[in-house]
Formats: structure tokens, sequence, C-alpha cells
């Protein structure tokens, strides 16, 4: 249940995506509530354990361009700054985020936040203002290596098969029965600690859930552990189509056709994109995620959300309260 109540929750980004949309796409829409909005959630995304920051970031680059579909020199000046700001964002995070995390746990080692919100947001700002030139370059160079993520599979490709033999579909058949095997039901079955996988295949001794962490392999290197190389990439290639239909099916759907299916698209897929992930928790996370979409075109979309359909139906196929404006489109 835990696990659906937090795709119910992302949901607020398919809110906070159309309200991106309409605000850029119509110029007579005011955007001081869309800018509150905006600094709500970066403000509030600030002083946490993650740097959840950049979803509020993305999601508006990414409406921002579905709403500008002719790319003006001013729109492509706007989307630019906004891109910037993420990336120094994400710098400054990167430089201080060590020492931050010390302090949000004190000192612990584990994933917990102590103090109060301001006290932390304080905290976060002294150590941001003792950020220097020479930090960023470090911080560059790592967050690079964060988003390509291939260290801990590089090592893998020394050990498996030479030490370790390829599981033959292990990996993958465990990540796509536990979502069918709800623990109530079934309680034995194993809990999901990245980190025994990845010290077992690359021979590290790695912190797990005991310090409140978890340090995957990432999914693609759990395909070459299950299939080698060659099994990696039908893998891989399968599990792009199965995300690719889950988008034909939240763009299409007629419950949810036009930009409610779009919007939707971030918070069900977003957490796909994350090469960190292990095929456990993508397999576990799309489920959950999937699931919320469809409870919501089936009970949600068809009474609440009639009104952002298509504005082309006639007054007959359109609702009392809408039909005045079906005849405009605008």
């Amino acid at each position: 249940l835990s696990q659906l109540l937090l795709a119910f929750a992302a949901m607020k980004w398919t809110g906070y995506f159309m309200l991106t949309y309409v605000t850029f796409l119509r110029p007579d829409v005011k955007r001081g509530p869309w800018l509150a909005i905006f600094l709500f959630e970066f403000l509030f995304s600030l002083g946490g354990f993650f740097s959840s920051f950049k979803e509020v970031f993305a999601y508006t680059l990414i409406a921002f361009g579905a709403a500008n579909a002719r790319f003006r020199p001013g729109t492509i000046l706007t989307g630019a700054a906004t891109f910037v700001a993420m990336i120094y964002c994400a710098l400054l995070w990167q430089s201080v985020k060590v020492e931050f995390r010390g302090y949000l746990n004190g000192g612990a080692g584990t994933q917990i936040e102590v103090g109060e919100y301001v006290d932390r947001l304080a905290t976060l700002g002294e150590l941001i203002m003792k950020v220097e030139a020479r930090d960023i370059g470090e911080a560059a160079d790592s967050l690079v290596r964060r988003l390509i993520y291939t260290e801990y599979f590089g090592v893998v490709l020394h050990v498996v098969p030479d030490i370790v033999p390829h599981e033959n579909g292990a990996l993958w058949y465990d990540s796509v029965t536990r979502p069918l095997m709800p623990r109530i039901l079934f309680p034995d079955k194993g809990s999901i600690d990245e980190s025994v996988l990845t010290s077992k295949y690359t021979g590290f001794s790695l912190p797990g859930m005991e310090r409140g962490t978890q340090i995957s392999i990432g999914y693609m290197g759990e395909s070459y552990i299950d299939f080698g190389p060659a099994g990696m990439m039908l893998c891989i290639g399968l599990w792009g189509y199965v995300l690719g239909r889950c988008y034909r099916w939240l763009t299409t759907d007629s419950r949810l056709a036009g930009v409610v299916g779009f919007a939707m698209t971030g918070p069900v897929l977003w957490p796909m994109v994350y090469l960190e992930s292990s095929t456990a928790k993508l397999v576990g996370g799309l489920s959950a995620n999937m699931l919320a979409a469809w409870l919501i075109a089936k009970f949600v979309a068809p009474r609440y959300l009639a009104w952002t359909r298509d504005a082309r139906a006639t007054p007959e196929e359109t609702p009392a309260p809408l039909a005045r404006s079906a005849v405009n489109p605008a």
C-alpha cells in the first residue's frame, strides 16, 4: 500500500505540469500563481536528504517546451536560463551534500533528518556560501560520474563471469515476480538490499540497509549479470518497448487523452530514467505507478477531469457546464 500511495503522491506533478503548460501557452494567463507554486516546490525541496529540487526544474522545462511549439529567441533564452539554473543548483548541492547530510543525521550515518526546517535551510545556506570555484570543478566531475553511472558496471565486467557466473535471468525473474507477490500473502519474501547484490558482484564491502543506504549496480549492469553482453542488449530493448507501450497508453487512452495523459507520463515514467536504479525497483515502481494511473483513468478522470478533454466536441457530447466553451478550442 505504501508504494501505491507514494505513486499517488507523485501525481501532484501532473497538476503542476498542466498549470505550467497553460501558463506559458496562453498569453492572457497571469503567471503569478505559477511562480508562487514554483517557488514553493523549490524552497520546500531544500533542506532534505536528497536533491529533489531538480524535479520542479525538469517538469518546468518539459511543460515549457510543450507549450512553445515554435522556439523563438525569447523562448530559447528562457529555457536555457532555467536549464543553467538547474545545473548550477545541482553543482552547489554536489559540493555540499556530504557535509550537509552529516549535519542532517547528526553523524548517525543514516538517512534521517534532525532539526527544524528553518535551521536546516540556514545551515545549507552557510555551506553554500563557503563553496569556491575549485569545489564547483570537483562537483562537476562528480556529477558527470554520477549521471553516467558506469563505475560499478565496469568492475562487474571483471568479476562476471570470470569469478561469479551469469545468473541466467534470476535477477530479472525476481524483479518481475516480486510485484505479483504481496508481502501480506508471502511473508517470507526477501527485502530489497541493493548493496548486498553490489557487494556480491563487485567484491566490494559496501554499507547497506543497516546504515540507511543502498548502493546499486544499476539495471544495465544487472542485465549483463543475467544474460551477458548480447542478451543484455535484448533485455534492455524489451524494457524500452514496455516503457514505450506505457507512454502510448497514457497519451492515447480516451479517458486521459490530451494534456492530462501527457502530464501523467512524467510522474509515471520519470523514475525509470535513473541508471543507478536496480531492476527490482524499476519493475516494482513502474507497476505501482501504472496501477495508480489506471485507477485515475478508471475512477477519477471520467468524473472530475472531463473538462480537460478535446474542446472540439459538439454541445450534445459535452456536459452542460462545458457546452458553452465547446465552440472555442482556445
